[in-house]
């Protein structure tokens, strides 16, 4: 999976050669400063988000809920998420991810 996603030589270098599924979930979940995290990338796009929500008259619902799953990343810890289920932490960031997509595509790019 780390090199799936190019982040095999990322986790090599801060947490050596030993494999943890917590560390795997550290670097590929929860790391803000990986340009492949799942926060990273949320965290880019809410800068984007708001970029787009101050040219216009109203923000987007997708705002809200993008600041709801960045919110949920940037609080939690891995043991917190195998805990409570890591099959079900990442459906809760898939179906987040997919809300905040359909989202965009009603506010910006549907056309009636």
């Amino acid at each position: 999976m780390l090199r799936s996603a190019s982040a095999l030589e990322a986790y090599r270098k801060r947490y050596g050669n030993s494999i943890r599924i917590s560390n795997v979930i550290d670097v590929l979940l929860l790391d803000p400063a990986f340009p492949r995290s799942a926060r990273y990338s949320l965290d880019r796009l809410r800068v984007s988000m708001e970029r787009i929500a101050n040219q216009g008259p109203e923000p987007s619902p997708a705002c809200s809920a993008l600041s709801e799953l960045a919110a949920f990343l940037s609080s939690k810890k891995p043991a917190e998420l195998i805990k409570s289920g890591l099959h079900q932490s990442l459906l809760h960031i898939q179906d987040g991810c997919a809300a905040i997509g359909d989202e965009v595509f009603r506010h910006y790019l549907k056309s009636d």
